[in-house]
C-alpha cells in the first residue's frame, strides 16, 4: 500500500490540453498520485500526453484501445491508496478542498 491518500486514475483520449489543464490541479497535493491510461489514436496527442507525464512524474499506460470501459477497468486495478477517483479527461474539478 502507497502513503498516498488518493490516487487519481484519469483514462485519456486524443486531448493533451484538457489532460493538462486536469493534472495542473492534482500536482499541487502531495497525497495524491496519478495514473492515465491513454487510448489516443492521435500520435500527436499521444506523444504530448506521455511528455507530460514523463515531466511530472506521472505513471503513464498505454490503453487497451477495446472500449472505454476497459480502459477505465484497467486504471481501477491500479489502484494503490485508501481512495481513487476516476476523473475522465473532460471533467475538471475546481478545487481539493473534499479531501
Amino acid at each position: 500500500m502507497s502513503n498516498k491518500l488518493l490516487t487519481i486514475l484519469i483514462p485519456t483520449f486524443n486531448n493533451s490540453n484538457s489532460f493538462l489543464k486536469i493534472i495542473k490541479l492534482y500536482l499541487k497535493d502531495p497525497r495524491i498520485t496519478i495514473f492515465v491510461s491513454d487510448d489516443s489514436k492521435d500520435i500527436k496527442e499521444k506523444r504530448l500526453i506521455k511528455e507530460y507525464c514523463d515531466l511530472y512524474k506521472i505513471k503513464y499506460f498505454d490503453g487497451k484501445r477495446l472500449t472505454p470501459a476497459d480502459n477505465w477497468n484497467s486504471l481501477l486495478e491500479k489502484v494503490n491508496t485508501p481512495f481513487f477517483i476516476l476523473n475522465h479527461h473532460d471533467e475538471f474539478p475546481s478545487n481539493l478542498y473534499f479531501l
